[in-house]
Formats: C-alpha cells, structure tokens, sequence
C-alpha cells in the first residue's frame, strides 16, 4: 500500500483489501497475543500485565485518530505510512528478541485452568476431540487451541457481521449520508 501511495496509483479498494486482510490475520494474532502474555509473565504478575495490556488498547483508541490527524497534516500521508512501516519493523524486530519459554504439558494446563471459556473450547480441540479432524488440522490441538478457538470464531463473526452492515445502503453509504460538518462559517 506504501508504494501505491508513493506512486500515486492507491484507490479506495486497496485500502479496504487491506483492512480486510488486516482483520483477517488479527484473528490469529490476537489469540497468540493473549497466549504469549500467558507465557511470558509470571502468575503473579499476570493480573497486572493483563491490565497493562488493557489500558495500552484503550488509550491506542483515544489517541490514535487524533494522533493521526495531526500526523497527517503536519508529516502527510506518506509520512505517517513510513511511520507506520517502521513501527512495524520495530514489532518485529521485538519479537524476533523474545524467547519463549516451553509449553506446560496438558495435565498441568488443564490442572491450571479454571477459565469458563477454556471448560467450554478446550475440549473441542484436544487430541482426539470433536472438533480435532477439522478446525484442529488448521490451528492445531493441544492446550490452548480452545481459547484460539474461541478467538477465531469471534473474528468470524466481526468479519461477518461487517459484510452484513456492507450489504445495508444505510451503513454503506453512512460518510454519504451523515457527512462532516462543512461551512464556511468560522467555528466558535
């Protein structure tokens, strides 16, 4: 997209494949995430990283869009799309550094679990379980893949519920229809 955009040839259509792609792949990457938070702190810490993590995707969705704005009026669109490419160069050159340490065998996990969500998935998706031929073969089975699940299906259903919003004109066409305020009076 940075390259259409530096070319001159970006159309609208190229930024929602992107966004639909985007979406996409976060619903394996959000599923990783949490695990990894799992595995990387500490039981007794975990409450508070959690909470770290809660606070850091609340505040991105109050500040990024002003953000953004000033960005793009101070640096432009190419400059916050350079931003944004090495930010992501930044990510993953932090996740490269990451060590993770090896999974706890499934006596342990399922000892350890007490989550409702984990009761409900984690049987689907063990060796051997309902689920285990199928969406197994596509995520895995083990401990763990239950949550995945979970996560999976809830990005389907984001997924599905914006291409049923995309079929209604109402919301389609909601920038149309519920335009910004343009006038040429000053505000105030």
């Amino acid at each position: 997209m940075a390259l259409l955009l530096i070319t001159g040839q970006l159309e609208l259509w190229h930024v929602y494949l992107t966004q639909a792609s985007g979406a996409i792949c976060a619903a394996f990457q959000l599923p990783a995430f949490q695990a990894s938070i799992t595995q990387l702190v500490p039981r007794e810490r975990l409450s508070r990283a959690q909470s770290l993590v809660q606070l850091a995707d609340g505040l991105s969705l109050v500040v990024a869009m002003p953000l953004a704005g000033l960005l793009i009026g101070t640096i432009g669109l190419g400059g916050v799309v350079l931003l944004e490419l090495a930010s992501f160069g930044c990510a993953v050159a932090a996740l490269l550094a990451v060590r993770f340490p090896p999974l706890p065998s499934s006596a342990q996990a399922a000892a350890e679990s007490r989550d409702w969500r984990a009761l409900l998935f984690e049987p689907l998706m063990r060796e051997g379980g309902v689920l285990a031929g199928s969406v197994g073969a596509v995520i895995g089975t083990g401990p763990g893949r239950g949550i995945a699940l979970m996560h999976l299906l809830t990005g389907c259903g984001l997924v599905l519920a914006s291409a049923v919003g995309w079929r209604s004109p109402q919301l389609r066409n909601l920038e149309r229809e519920l335009p910004d305020l343009l006038s040429d009076r000053p505000a105030g």
